[in-house]
């Protein structure tokens, strides 16, 4: 896909001068202040879960997005910060399921099983019973 981006001249005396034509051919890289730029579309989303004013995404590259409330961490985005467009959970790019309640689930294409929020009677699995603002790989007994 390709966009046409305007891009103004600006000169030493301060004028400034717009564009008024574009190119309409995919080889042209600029002409008259309008440069051809291409863009890729973005991924489409693959798995969602949500629960208690919170919402989890997961996209078809494995990327983890959460977005609402953020209450005792509980949008694993390391903060506690309320988020009202989807949020960047870390940086791993291997989730493959996730589930959400007052604390969150994940597994990653490894099979890892990850947890984050609420863990007043260590819920989580971490073996502590405090919350959890990012996910913690949970060990398999």
């Amino acid at each position: 896909m390709y966009i046409f981006c305007l891009i103004q001249a600006c000169f030493l005396s301060g004028s400034c001068k717009s564009a008024t034509k574009h190119s309409q051919e995919p080889g042209a890289n600029a002409w008259n202040g309008w440069k051809l730029v291409k863009v890729n579309p973005p991924p489409k989303w693959a798995g969602v879960a949500a629960a208690n004013a919170r919402s989890f995404a997961i996209n078809e590259k494995g990327e983890l997005y959460g977005w609402g409330s953020n209450v005792q961490g509980r949008l694993g985005d390391g903060t506690t910060t309320n988020r009202n467009s989807p949020t960047r959970i870390g940086t791993a790019a291997d989730w493959a399921h996730i589930a959400a309640g007052y604390h969150s689930l994940a597994i990653n294409t490894k099979g890892e099983l990850y947890a984050w929020g609420y863990n007043s009677v260590g819920q989580l699995g971490d073996g502590t019973s405090t919350d959890k603002s990012s996910p913690v790989k949970i060990a398999h007994p």
